[in-house]
């Protein structure tokens, strides 16, 4: 197999998840029908960038294509929340339907709900793109934006997409959550809706955060928000140590990190002294949404960190890992890469991944320890093939390995080799 990282440095070498970790994930079976939790290994590479000295270097850089140029910048608490503010500034509520596309993780969903408007799901092509015969058919006078994704990083016609929304007097709303990098024909993905939305973790080593991107010719005023408070700030600090000495990386910081459980149970003790704290309850995902994300700003150590992650570097990595991994599965029998092309100006999320019997072999990746996502495996209530069976097709089969700036060469080599064997042994 032929790969541009070098084999011999990891040639035998086991890579392995965090000791005495595990967590719950909800699965979905289609034979059954229900959705059941079972506990897997935490993944054996980082799923998400994580904080080290080279990836904290970038103070002072100089700018680079991505959302933080394309308009006003409004740092959030999340990419649901940066939604849920796009709607809000554009007078979007009660009344209202907005237009997402059929294949969305239900994060999307919730600030739709939220502002008491109905999302109103289209129907998407076998290359990511908007099937737009569907959109123009669920366009009515109830309709008032639509809602675009640029699918694991990989741009869409903005341009298009643009006009359509100018001609129908829709808000456009650029969701470049798996987009924070990128240009679309010399512009900056996020410079073309009236409104853009970006994860700031997906991209970065901080555990949340987002941003809402305002047209600059808007001129309603930016969003009133809250800002995190110490204990906000000292959580995010401290599980990006956590994360990253766990993968082997800033081991200097261990000392740190006791520093800030002390700080932090002192505050426990205090509060609890004070009041008493009810039993946790889990939240349900509006839950979330309301009360911990909507009206809240992106925590500053966050933006510290956004702000000295050298970002040509990043986006060059992972175009990097991301033909590595499209390398690596090159000719494999029982799977394709659903993205096979790299375009200029795309900077990827994830490696998109199909696999012909996904649903009997995912079991096995989680148990490998594989990092991974499974965007759109559970759609919307009411989301089926009747609605879209692209994005059925998608939500199926289709996993999405992680290609992101902070994965070494030994855990690139370890992911295809991994991946490779899996797939092999499911074929047989």
């Amino acid at each position: 197999m032929a790969t541009t990282v070098r084999q011999n440095k990891a040639k035998g070498r086991s890579i392995r998840p965090p000791e005495g970790v595990l967590y719950s994930r909800t699965t979905f079976s289609l034979e059954e029908g229900v959705r059941h939790p079972r506990k897997i290994p935490l993944p054996a590479a980082p799923a998400f960038p994580v904080l080290s000295k080279q990836g904290l270097a970038g103070r002072g850089q100089k700018p680079y294509p991505s959302v933080l140029v394309a308009g006003k910048v409004v740092p959030v608490a999340s990419g649901r929340a940066a939604i849920g503010l796009a709607l809000q500034h554009a007078g979007i509520g009660p009344g209202h339907q907005v237009l997402v596309p059929a294949y969305h993780c239900r994060e999307m969903i919730t600030p739709v709900l939220a502002a008491e408007s109905q999302p109103v799901f289209y129907k998407i092509q076998k290359d990511f793109a908007p099937d737009w015969d569907d959109i123009a058919q669920k366009t009515g006078p109830a309709t008032k934006a639509l809602l675009v994704v640029h699918y694991f990083g990989f741009p869409q016609k903005a341009d298009e997409i643009q006009a359509f929304c100018r001609e129908n007097r829709l808000i456009f709303i650029e969701d470049c959550a798996h987009a924070f990098f990128g240009s679309y024909r010399d512009r900056p993905l996020g410079s073309y809706g009236h409104y853009a939305i970006a994860s700031t973790r997906k991209f970065f080593p901080i555990q949340e955060g987002g941003a809402l991107i305002i047209a600059r010719d808007r001129a309603a005023p930016k969003p009133d928000l809250t800002a995190p408070d110490l204990k906000q700030n000292l959580r995010q600090l401290k599980t990006g140590i956590e994360k990253a000495v766990s993968y082997g990386r800033l081991p200097a910081l261990k000392p740190l990190l006791s520093m800030i459980e002390s700080i932090q149970q002192w505050r426990k003790d205090k509060s609890e002294a004070l009041a008493p704290s009810a039993p946790d309850q889990p939240p349900d995902e509006m839950a979330v949404y309301l009360e911990r994300h909507r009206q809240r700003g992106m925590a500053k150590i966050a933006r510290m960190i956004v702000d000295r992650t050298p970002m040509e570097k990043a986006a060059g990595l992972r175009r990097r890992n991301y033909r590595i991994l499209l390398e690596g599965v090159s000719g494999l029998s029982g799977c394709r890469a659903a993205l096979p092309e790299l375009p200029q100006g795309c900077v990827p999320y994830l490696f998109p991944l199909v696999i012909d019997d996904l649903e009997q072999i995912f079991p096995a990746f989680e148990d490998a320890a594989i990092p991974m996502q499974r965007f759109g495996q559970f759609l919307w209530d009411g989301v089926d093939e009747t609605i879209c069976p692209v994005s059925m097709f998608y939500s199926q089969q289709t996993v999405q390995i992680a290609c992101h700036q902070s994965l070494t060469e030994d855990e690139l080599l370890w992911i295809v080799t991994a991946v490779r064997r899996l797939i092999k042994r499911g074929k047989q």
